[in-house]
Order: C-alpha cells, then structure tokens, then sequence
C-alpha cells in the first residue's frame, strides 16, 4: 500500500473518532438531567388495625417507611407518636398508610370517650339556685351537699372534688359563655360515689358548690343541723370563733371594814377522868323444894355473874324447918 494512501486512512479514522466524540457530547448536552426524588417517612399498618380502640402499643400494629415524596399524601401520618392513645374511626388494612381522616376525631367522640378508667358518668337534676346561680361549668370541680328536711334537718358535705363532664347536652365549654341555667349535671364518679349520689338524691336535696382551679385540698365531712346554728364558725385557720363577751355589770362598791381578829380561846384545865366504879356481879337465886315422904325441905342457890346468866351455882346453907302434916 502506498504511504498517501495511509495517511489518508489514518486522517479518514482520526476525524470519525473526533466527529463522534462531539456528536456523543452535544446529544449529552441536549438530554435534560434526572434528579434523585426525596424520601419522607410514612406510618404504613403492619397487621389489620382495629377500628374504636384506643391504640396502646403503636409498635404493635404500625411501621415507618421511606417513599418518594411525590407518593406521599399531605395527610399521611409519619410517626408512631401520632397514632398513640389515638383510635381509629374504622378498622384500618394491613399495608395501607394511617392518614389523619382515620383518626377518631373530637366531635366524633361520646361523653364516655373522656371518662377515665373505672370513672363512671351520673347526671343529677338541678336547678339554677342549687349550681350557684349557673356558674357550674364543663371542667369544673365541686363539692356535693345534701340537704334533707325530716324530723332532724340535717346538710352534709360528703363528696368533695367531683368533675364536671357535661351541662345539659353540652360537654364541651364555650370560653365566652361564664354561666349556664341548666335543669342535668353530669359528674365523673366511681361506681361508690355514683351510688352515694343516686341515694342522696331520693331522700334530699343536692347543691353543688365550684371550687377554685387546682384547689385539690379535702376536708373531714362536713355535717350541720339545727343546733349549729347557734355556734360560732371556725375560722380559716381552723381555731374556733371567740365567744362574744357579755356586757359588764355595773355593781354598787360595797366599803371595806377593818379586819377583826377573832379573840384566842381560853384553855380550860385539864379534868382527871375517874376510873369507872367497879360493876357488881348479880347474884341469881334458884329455890329447890325437896320432898321426902311428908315431910318437905326447900333450899336456896345463888350464883355470882356479871350479867345475871352463868354457869357456876354456890348452894346456900339455909334450910327450911321440915313440915309435918298431921294425920
């Protein structure tokens, strides 16, 4: 091969290699360029997901996962803290994302929803003197006095600190409303104070009495009757009231006499007592009348003793002449 000829094929190759080198750069040039997309987290269920049923445990029943953002919804829930102690409107399938329209929402809720476990709700009649003129409102907490009216009227205090969950049908508070005459007041109360409150109300009347926000102090059940009226109140450091004092007397002064001493007594001489006269002894005297045939005899006993009776006997001697009968 002749050497032009070689030159010709090296120059041919080296501007198609440069021809498509620029052609490849200028197609790169006018492609546009792919940006990687972001990823949000998403809460995804794992299992079914019951629906009205307070979600203890998320872990349990969600997970996070990572997608695209253009996959996402705005409303899609994206951590385990927004569905805890939370429950679902409708049960919820396994692989779905939790959005928030599945979530039981406020209005959604009943009265029972806000209850405490073990609290039970009791709605008790009343009227507007027996609620402080209407000023006993959602959120509020009172005390409870019954009042009876029979042979001994008598007005106690016996639940202190009882919640406030609904004036009439309303149970959310309205901030610009301060009172409200209603006719029912539903109350929180465990299962014994719901009790209490049922009796209480048969047998007298109920008043609820608001207390201060975060007043939380108890007092000893408080019982009045008719003859307390007339004592005084305790104060609020919890000493006694002083009695009034009666008005003073006005008294006439009466003169004050010198003190006279009483004059000494005179000592009497002492008397010698004489020793008693010695007693004499009394002499008992027993006759005896002996009789021997026709002729009769009489002797005569004496004994010595202090008091006339006693054991020891002194015959006397002193006979009688013996009488002799004639034939």
């Amino acid at each position: 091969m002749k050497p032009k000829t070689m030159i010709l094929m090296v120059v041919a190759v080296v501007c198609g290699l440069g021809a498509s080198y620029m052609t490849s750069k200028l197609l790169a040039d006018r492609q546009p360029t792919v940006e990687q997309e972001e990823l949000v987290p998403v809460l995804m269920a794992k299992v079914k997901v019951p629906g009205w049923t307070p979600i203890k445990e998320p872990e349990k029943f969600f997970e996070v996962k990572m997608l695209p953002v253009s996959a996402v919804s705005k409303s899609s829930l994206k951590s385990l803290d927004d569905v805890k102690d939370q429950r679902l409107n409708k049960p919820l399938d396994a692989e779905r994302a939790a959005m928030q329209s599945d979530l039981l929402s406020k209005e959604q809720q009943s009265l029972a929803d806000s209850l405490a476990p073990g609290m039970r709700a009791i709605a008790v009649k009343v009227s507007p003197e027996t609620i402080a003129g209407g000023f006993v409102l959602q959120g509020s907490r009172v005390d409870v006095v019954c009042t009876t009216r029979n042979s001994n009227p008598t007005a106690k205090v016996f639940l202190q600190g009882m919640l406030v969950l609904a004036v009439d049908t309303q149970s959310d508070r309205n901030p610009e409303q301060k009172s409200i005459l209603a006719q029912t007041v539903t109350l929180a109360a465990s299962p014994e104070e719901a009790t209490r409150l049922s009796l209480a109300a048969t047998v007298g009347e109920l008043r609820l009495l608001p207390k201060a926000f975060g007043d939380t102090k108890r007092t000893a059940n408080v019982v009045a009757t008719l003859s307390d009226l007339d004592k005084p109140l305790p104060s609020s450091d919890g000493s006694k009231e002083p009695e009034p004092t009666p008005p003073p007397q006005v008294t006439t002064p009466v003169p004050i006499l010198p003190e006279v001493k009483d004059p000494e007594p005179k000592k009497e001489p002492i008397k010698e007592v004489e020793p008693p006269a010695p007693v004499e002894k009394l002499k008992k005297r027993h006759v005896m009348t002996l009789i021997n045939g026709t002729s009769r005899e009489k002797r005569v006993f004496e004994e010595d003793t202090e008091d006339g009776e006693g054991s020891s006997t002194t015959p006397a001697k002193k006979a009688e002449k013996p009488v002799v009968k004639k034939p």
